[in-house]
């Protein structure tokens, strides 16, 4: 629930672009947060909302379009100096819009929090993810200010080259409320089966198949897998995971949730968890860590990215290097057999979110988005 504020407008007003009602992301939760928080602190802040992308177009003329209807509804809105708050995910859109922006004076911050080896197929090919970069630099130039959300996102920043003063670490919030059946919770196994939950968008970057693997070479282990997220944004490689588990002989044991809009269904899912696992290859945050520690679940994940600014290993999880099937099943089975390990790590960890909860909390976040977004308007 948005508290009220005093209201003290910046002096300009401040545009962003397809803020969504709906996130089904980490990145665009914090897109929707920001829009929100700015409105209720008294900013006069204006979402645009773009067309959709036509599949059945390349790419290249996808992009020239999407730039060319930018630009027109920007330049519609007649504000003259303006602020503008962009999400970097969606940089190759918007050149020709801060080119414009730059002639005109229109300051820009760019709020960076996807990962620079992007998941898009074409920008694992290494000469189009040169090409990327060499455009993200051009982009990067172009911000007033850069908002990286970890401190991982701050170094990917700077190794495109872009001035250290010009960056702002402002970590990801996250809408805990913290378990209060954590206080009872029991370590000890219900049942025979022990249960794993995955939450994340099922792409190749979050390591789903390497969770899979694993699994495999635990024969002697009885499993449920709960894996909660969106299933729509790379459905060869959902279609390559449901066929592995075919392989394996998981299909009654793993199970697809899709996205879970309903909190109360994704509590009980968190709630009736024995481990939380994220075998992600990269992160620039991870805010389903924080809210795996808010229901006392001991956490498995990789030395990936940001994590390890979140996840202690040893204290608050256990890390592995991403991508390695032998050191994720190891450490499957000592959870698995250990219920005073398991208690240790998720006490740790919801301790760790009980003390940090107002830090990472999207008032705070956002406050201090809008205190620098004040400071530009003066």
């Amino acid at each position: 629930m948005i508290k009220s504020y005093k209201r003290v407008n910046t002096n300009v007003p401040i545009v962003m672009f397809n803020v969504s009602t709906r996130p089904e992301t980490g990145g665009a939760v914090y897109h929707l947060q920001v829009y929100r928080y700015l409105q209720e602190f008294g900013a006069d802040v204006r979402n645009i909302t773009l067309p959709q992308d036509i599949p059945w177009l390349p790419l290249p003329v996808r992009l020239i379009l999407a730039n060319y209807f930018v630009l027109k509804r920007f330049s519609r809105l007649k504000l003259g100096d303006c602020i503008l708050f962009e999400d970097c995910y969606s940089h190759l859109r918007f050149l020709l819009t801060n080119w414009w922006a730059r002639i005109h004076g229109i300051k820009i911050v760019l709020l960076m929090q996807f990962n620079i080896y992007q998941d898009h197929y074409l920008l694992r090919r290494p000469f189009w993810r040169f090409v990327d970069h060499l455009i993200l630099r051009y982009f990067l130039r172009q911000g007033d200010v850069i908002l990286a959300n970890s401190e991982q996102s701050m170094h990917d920043v700077l190794m495109l080259g872009c001035p250290k003063d010009k960056v702002k670490v402002v970590y990801c919030g996250v809408d805990i409320q913290l378990d209060s059946e954590v206080t009872y919770r029991s370590y000890e196994l219900d049942g025979e089966k022990f249960r794993l939950l995955f939450v994340g968008s099922v792409i190749e970057r979050k390591g789903l198949c390497y969770l899979l693997h694993a699994l495999s070479e635990l024969t002697d282990l009885r499993f449920e897998l709960d894996v909660v997220g969106n299933t729509e944004d790379e459905p060869e490689y959902v279609c390559e995971m449901k066929k592995l588990i075919g392989n394996y002989g998981f299909g009654e044991v793993v199970i697809f949730h899709g996205h879970i809009a309903d909190r109360e269904q994704l509590r009980q899912l968190y709630r009736s968890a024995d481990i939380f696992v994220l075998p992600s290859l990269y992160e620039t945050f991870g805010i389903v860590l924080l809210e795996a520690m808010s229901f006392g679940l001991p956490i498995l994940t990789t030395r990936a990215g940001a994590i390890p600014e979140l996840i202690k290993d040893g204290e608050t999880g256990l890390l592995v290097p991403p991508g390695n099937k032998i050191a994720l099943a190891h450490a499957i089975r000592q959870l698995a057999a250990s219920p005073e390990l398991r208690c240790r790590l998720g006490q740790n960890g919801f301790s760790f979110i009980s003390e940090h909860q107002k830090f990472y909390s999207w008032e705070t976040v956002c406050k201090r988005i809008y205190t620098i977004l004040c400071n530009m308007g003066k």
